[in-house]
């Protein structure tokens, strides 16, 4: 027993080296495929983007910083080349071009009425023409306005998506044939994208002397799209507003009321766009209130008038940041202010006919709102 102890360890020893030894070639033949692998995968290339300026060399300097401050911060390398004009044959072709995995751009400043841009993908298929109209030359908001495009462009051609031109699509817009090699027109300004907005807010507004405050809930719409203010530059655009009064009362001894609205309210905005981040806008409208009220008081004291529902015409003006926190998604401030066209008050008469006023709403009404928005 004593002489057989080892042997018997001795085979199950044997035996586990032997399957270790199986082991050894697998293993070996993994690691020179996995090593294979990692040899053969090619890095995934840098964000590049080959940026021209044509025209004025005094526009040029400040829209480069600009724009090379935009697409810093989207992470692209840029290589930057200028000319004198533009050539539609050369974001057609890319002849002569090192760089072929880079996004073409072409900005033209040549035109003191508007500036021109031309962006090309890296393969050469998918194409952006764009028209801005300028106010006087270059200024600053133009700069911002530029940068702001050409991020905006080069971003979504790095990442295959948006609504791009094919090139025979790219040919026609830029009156060029197949095999002509001739410059041609330039193509028409492009109209500013339809924007559509819809936002919930929840804010407070003035009511009157008596009763300071009351609060509101509101569901908004707006869409921006139409001519470019040409003096200070912006969008305009038209909102909907439908808001809704949380219910509030007062009271003067025994009497009181309570009110509660739904308010509509409609007009016109104007809209500027600050580096893709901020929007202000400035409105103006009109609509009407529908008041409901209800007096109360205890029965045993006073005899309570019925209660009813009317309606106020109102005059509005607003003014709004909208800070974006992604593409689809923003918060939202607005300050505004309710100018009631109709002179209301709620009073109590006693049994001489004399008359005590429990609640006069103010003619000017401001308020202020705090909300989210989804930008389409």
């Amino acid at each position: 027993m004593t002489e057989q102890k080892p042997h018997g360890g001795w085979l199950r020893i044997t035996r586990w080296n032997g399957r270790l030894i199986w082991a050894i070639p697998v293993l070996l033949l993994g690691a020179h495929f996995a090593s294979a692998a990692e040899v053969g995968a090619e890095p995934t290339p840098p964000l590049r983007a080959h940026v021209t300026l044509l025209g004025r060399d005094s526009a040029q300097s400040g829209v480069r910083e600009v724009v090379a401050e935009f697409l810093a911060r989207e992470g692209f390398a840029v290589l930057w080349s200028s000319g004198d004009a533009f050539q539609p044959q050369d974001l057609l072709d890319r002849k002569g071009e090192g760089d072929i995995a880079a996004i073409g751009v072409w900005i033209d400043l040549s035109s003191s009425a508007e500036a021109r841009l031309y962006f090309r993908g890296s393969q050469a298929d998918r194409f952006f023409i764009r028209s801005l109209p300028l106010v006087e030359a270059v200024d600053e908001i133009a700069k911002e306005e530029i940068g702001h495009i050409v991020a905006s462009a080069v971003l979504a051609l790095s990442q295959g998506r948006g609504q791009t031109l094919t090139r025979s699509e790219a040919r026609a817009a830029l009156h060029v044939q197949p095999a002509q090699d001739s410059v041609s027109r330039v193509p028409p300004a492009a109209p500013q994208p339809l924007r559509l907005e819809i936002a919930a807010s929840g804010g407070a507004q003035a009511c009157g002397r008596e009763l300071p405050l009351t609060g509101l809930l509101t569901m908004s719409g707006a869409v921006t799209r139409g001519p470019r203010w040409r003096r200070v530059g912006g969008w305009f655009g038209a909102w909907l507003d439908l808001g809704y009064q949380i219910p509030a009362s007062r009271w003067k001894d025994a009497v009181g009321v309570s009110l509660q609205a739904i308010s509509l309210r409609a007009g016109g905005h104007w809209e500027i766009e600050r580096r893709g981040v901020a929007v202000f806008r400035l409105g103006l409208g009109g609509g009407l209130d529908r008041v409901d009220f209800r007096p109360r008081g205890d029965t045993t004291l006073v005899d309570l008038a019925p209660g009813g529902v009317f309606y106020l015409p109102a005059a509005c003006f607003w003014g709004g940041i909208d800070l974006r926190v992604s593409e689809h998604l923003a918060v939202t401030t607005k300050v505004f202010a309710d100018i009631a066209l109709m002179d209301v008050h709620y009073d109590v008469r006693n049994n001489r006919g004399a008359s005590t006023r429990v609640l006069a709403p103010l003619a000017f009404r401001p308020g202020a709102s705090l909300g989210m928005a989804f930008v389409f």
